[in-house]
């Protein structure tokens, strides 16, 4: 299992173990979560949250030994130099920083 907050690197990694044969049942998803309030006999999503929570690439390793060189350097090719990939999300999505964060 792979993350990576934008498609385009776990895309060419997925295209990477499918021509490669490495790996079986590959599936390139959207991961997104809602967080929901909870009171006192009611509860409910919170109505804005962000479009995105990031990607996952999936699948099954098949036997023999699985090449990973270039894959970790694919992610890290697209953060920004000097930021992390928390931060290269952050602005991916337009988030603001938290007051904890300042």
């Amino acid at each position: 299992v792979l993350f990576c907050p934008w498609q385009q690197p776990l895309a060419e990694c997925l295209n990477q173990l499918r021509s490669s044969q490495q790996a079986a049942m590959l599936q390139l998803g959207e991961s997104w979560m809602r967080p929901h309030q909870v009171l006192p006999m009611r509860t409910h999503p919170h109505m804005t949250c962000s479009g995105t929570g990031g990607y996952i690439l999936s699948g099954i390793r098949l036997s023999g030994p699985v090449k990973t060189a270039g894959v970790q350097d694919k992610v890290n090719a697209s953060v920004p130099a000097g930021a992390s990939t928390t931060e290269a999300a952050r602005d991916a999505h337009g988030l603001k920083r938290g007051r904890d964060e300042n």
